[in-house]
């Protein structure tokens, strides 16, 4: 767990964060955007899913130039299969909106002049207002828990029971239907 307390963040007169305090949690995935939402310029720090996906509406959707960093090979490479369809679209849909992607790498300092990250050929700066950080899954099982003793028929699905896709909860759901 890290904890964050009174945290204040101003560039000359403008503050953007004022006494902030936060707790980070194993296990969770946290983005801290300001009071305006994400600015020009992103960093997303992880290539998945939703790290893709929050790209690809920020460039789109907000005109917003985004740099995703990911420490894998390769993106939308861990968090459960992927219909290949649908991978092949998204990372399509990237090129196409030119998202800049940075495999095999990592974030590793904010300085003044931006965000310092590891590539596999050497240092960079990246000059960004915003960074999203969308890494990590896990299985939320706390009301499962509280319950499963005090009901008859209690079963655990979908991201509660293994963090997925949509089609594995599905197809999981009809399973156990078809066995009760």
């Amino acid at each position: 767990m890290i904890t964050v307390s009174n945290v204040s963040v101003q560039f000359g007169k403008r503050v953007l964060f004022n006494d902030v305090n936060l707790k980070f949690t194993s296990g969770n995935c946290y983005g801290i955007i300001g009071a305006n939402g994400a600015g020009k310029s992103t960093i997303i720090i992880g290539g998945g899913l939703v790290g893709c996906e929050t790209a690809l509406w920020l460039k789109k959707d907000r005109n917003v130039d985004v740099t995703i960093v990911e420490l894998m090979q390769d993106i939308l490479s861990v968090g459960g299969p992927l219909c290949s369809a649908n991978k092949d679209m998204l990372q399509d849909l990237l090129k196409f909106h030119k998202i800049d992607i940075l495999t095999g790498s990592c974030v590793t300092e904010k300085t003044a002049e931006g965000y310092r990250v590891k590539t596999p050929d050497g240092e960079k700066t990246i000059s960004a207002d915003t960074v999203i950080c969308a890494v990590g899954y896990a299985p939320e099982r706390g009301i499962y828990e509280e319950i499963k003793a005090s009901m008859p028929y209690v079963h655990l699905l979908g991201d509660a029971e293994q963090v997925s896709n949509i089609m594995y909860a599905i197809w999981n759901a009809y399973e156990l239907a078809r066995n009760i």
